[in-house]
């Protein structure tokens, strides 16, 4: 199993919800959707940028373009409620345990502790 990818199990969970055509332009092609979402969670879980996305997820222009869009119409919150729900039923998971970390939350620029002139 690869760090940063989903597993054939959660694959399987989510590869209806996945298969998202666009208000406009073409269907993506389905060979295309698991590696993105593996490229989503490549980025979610080293926290990299999103150009320094390995070439192997595709292009990561396409990839950005397609994350913004499953926000938008509401996929990615299917996908996780669907995730979730099948890692509850199975015990991997539970609620009370799941959290978020805020821990890198930039300063502004004059926060940097520079000496005040005395006016």
């Amino acid at each position: 199993m690869k760090r940063h990818a989903l597993t054939n199990a959660e694959w399987e969970a989510v590869k209806d919800l996945a298969h998202y055509k666009p208000p406009r332009g073409p269907s993506p092609d389905p060979e295309t959707i698991r590696p993105f979402l593996d490229g989503i969670c490549w980025i979610l879980g080293t926290g990299a940028p999103w150009r320094d996305l390995p070439p192997h997820f595709g292009p990561w222009e396409s990839v950005y373009t397609r994350f913004r869009a499953y926000i938008k119409h509401g996929i990615f919150d299917k996908l996780l409620e669907r995730l979730q729900s099948v890692s509850l039923d199975k015990g991997n998971m539970k609620l009370y345990l799941t959290c978020f970390d805020g821990t890198y939350i930039r300063a502004h620029r004059h926060a940097a502790g520079a000496r005040k002139k005395n006016g």
